[in-house]
């Protein structure tokens, strides 16, 4: 095990040290705050109430337990692709084949995914792309283009991809947090916290339940994107568990503000039925224009579609790190391995 260790840290001292703690930050904020930002406070309404905030809360210091753990593991062991790696060194080759594989998996179905949500919000000014449920062949070639913007963000080397993130990360949790600001100070009806059944209208069983049932465990994930990143930080002891507390911590707020905003901005007249029949096809944005906000409206239009785009970046990048992992595993086809041979002979 220790030659292997070594071996990684060779092949990663091949890798330029050029992430700091804001990009981190950005790569963690970009992951977490995708399109899903959009509906999950009217999910959680919907099967919780009020006491959805508690959920938040709850939901957000276990994943924060969760990203101390991962914070020790990349100080111990910064590497690109540190996801795959460290069950190798936990569990042997077995687990991490395992482990690396189901993470590929899941980790190439989210640009396509993320494209997709793109054009669906596109097409209301792009007509043609999108059909029904599904995407046409005009929009599948769109959505091949826009993946392969993905890549060649990635493509020209880690600092361009940071650069970009950066910006795009920016926006994408400037919007959400205008978003919470405005609609409490412009509609916020604080009898919708406490009438209407109260604040835990279905129990507080319900609330914690909700924690899986709505999401929000997987709205939190995308900060373990940090640790993929971990071969490539100047200063991984320092930055990376500053990096991961950070990117939990402004998400916990976040999620907070637009849950209070959400729950105080529906009109008193929608729950009468009380909040299991609460429903909005863009939830944020129909808020938005029933307080005659329309200019936020058309701004959660547009960052509907530049937030999964900012997600298929970030995950186009931790997945390329995820599959150097799996290489570094040992995890590669015999025909490769024949070539790489072939090469080294040469």
């Amino acid at each position: 095990m220790t030659a292997t260790v070594d071996s990684a840290r060779a092949e990663d001292a091949k890798l330029r040290k050029t992430l700091g703690y804001w990009s981190l930050v950005a790569t963690g904020l970009g992951s977490v705050i995708g399109s899903g930002w959009l509906f999950s406070a009217m999910y959680a309404a919907q099967s919780a109430g009020p006491a959805s905030l508690i959920a938040w809360v709850i939901g957000g210091v276990l994943m924060l337990s969760v990203a101390l753990v991962f914070a020790e593991l990349g100080i111990a062991h910064p590497e690109s692709g540190g996801l795959v790696r460290y069950p190798l060194y936990s569990n042997g080759r077995f687990a991490a084949s395992i482990v690396g594989w189901s993470m590929w998996v899941c980790y190439l179905g989210n640009p396509p995914t993320e494209a997709a949500g793109v054009l669906q919000y596109a097409s209301s000014y792009l007509p043609g792309i999108y059909a029904g449920k599904q995407l046409t062949g005009l929009g599948i070639a769109a959505a091949i283009v826009l993946m392969a913007v993905f890549v060649m963000v990635n493509y020209f080397g880690v600092q361009l991809f940071a650069r970009t993130n950066n910006t795009v990360t920016a926006i994408k949790v400037l919007i959400p947090t205008a978003t919470a600001v405005l609609l409490i100070a412009s509609g916020f009806d604080g009898s919708n916290i406490s009438g209407h059944g109260g604040f835990a209208p279905y129990g507080y069983g319900i609330a914690l339940g909700t924690i899986a049932t709505a999401g929000m465990v997987f709205a939190y994930t995308g900060f373990r994107n940090i640790v993929e990143l971990s071969g490539e930080v100047r200063h991984p002891r320092k930055h990376i568990p500053a990096a991961l507390v950070t990117t939990l911590l402004v998400t916990i707020v976040l999620y907070l503000g637009l849950q209070l905003a959400f729950l105080g901005a529906v009109p008193s007249h929608l729950l009468v039925g009380g909040w299991h029949g609460v429903n909005f096809d863009s939830p944020f944005a129909q808020l938005a224009l029933l307080l005659g906000l329309s200019w936020l409206y058309w701004t959660l239009i547009a960052d509907s579609m530049l937030s999964p785009s900012g997600s298929g970046i970030c995950y186009t990048a931790c997945n390329a790190r995820n599959s150097y992992g799996l290489a570094k595993n040992g995890l590669r086809s015999e025909e490769h391995t024949s070539e790489l041979q072939s090469h080294h002979d040469l």
